[in-house]
């Protein structure tokens, strides 16, 4: 299910064998709906919570490293609800593992947030694209300055 153009919402569940995608078959052989089994999951990763983020360079918010949460705490609002942002927050989802959320009106926190997803992206990485949060809208962070990219 995509939750920007640039990001996909991935199903996944814990097994005797480790993790394992949800295919659209296993989520309607469960016999429900796809929105249920991801609010499902989400409240059943909130019960093993609490969530935070860890204070990287210059303000940037790091999910915790290792995380197996990390991009899926893009979805927990109450989150990014309760940090004070000057501006608007802009996240990065560079590995499956890892949020990174900067404050638009912090050009240190953005270009902080830059470096360290190009770290990231460097490997094996998931998505290059900043993302502006609005209310329950993600969509591409659009920065006034042009030279932090």
């Amino acid at each position: 299910m995509p939750i920007s153009d640039s990001l996909v919402v991935a199903l996944m569940y814990e097994g005797p064998s480790g993790s394992h995608a949800c295919s659209r078959e296993v989520v309607d052989a469960w016999g429900c709906e796809t929105d249920a089994a991801i609010q499902a999951a989400l409240d059943n990763a909130r019960r093993l919570g609490p969530w935070m983020f860890d204070r990287g360079p210059d303000g940037l918010l790091v999910s915790h490293a290792g995380e197996q949460l990390g991009a899926a705490l893009l979805r927990f609002d109450e989150l990014l609800g309760e940090v004070q942002f000057r501006g608007e927050p802009v996240v990065m989802v560079p590995d499956a593992k890892l949020l990174l959320v900067a404050d638009s009106a912090d050009e240190r926190c953005i270009a902080a947030m830059l470096k360290l997803a190009a770290n990231c992206l460097a490997g094996r990485g998931l998505s290059g694209t900043a993302l502006r949060r609005t209310h329950e809208e993600l969509r591409r962070y659009d920065p006034s300055d042009a030279s932090l990219w």
